[in-house]
């Protein structure tokens, strides 16, 4: 089973700055259209605020996008890939785990019992010849 990051995968990436990251993430992502919508069942694995719960899952519905499950329980913005880590450790049918950001990709990489890819290294070489090898 896949899993995807949200932020960098589905809309582009933005940067984490405290102060304003709540009012400019919502107004951006209300305003995006996913960049593509997966055609095998899969998982999203958000490093987002909890508290941008209601706003993510509103998006995702918006956009008929049918996750199987949406993991949106981050209680530490600073540190998204430890929550990341706990989902993926806890999920042992995620077999392949997309990200956008090179630092959590090369945290994770040993951390969890999945294939952990970097985003563009998919766009790179192929998603289909990336995620078929392990």
């Amino acid at each position: 089973m896949l899993a995807f990051d949200l932020d960098g995968i589905f809309v582009p990436d933005i940067v984490y700055q405290p102060e304003t990251f709540s009012t400019v993430h919502r107004v951006r992502t209300s305003l995006m259209k996913p960049i593509f919508i997966p055609d095998q069942p899969y998982y999203i694995i958000t490093g987002r605020p909890v508290d941008d719960r209601k706003e993510t899952l509103a998006w995702i519905d918006q956009f008929a996008m049918h996750p199987k499950a949406v993991f949106h329980d981050n209680r530490d913005i600073q540190y998204p890939a430890l929550y990341k880590e706990r989902v993926l450790k806890e999920h042992n049918e995620i077999t392949h785990y997309i990200e956008s950001d090179a630092a959590q990709v090369a945290y994770l990489t040993d951390r969890v019992p999945c294939r952990v890819m970097l985003f563009d290294d998919l766009l790179r070489y192929g998603i289909a010849a990336g995620i078929e090898g392990k």
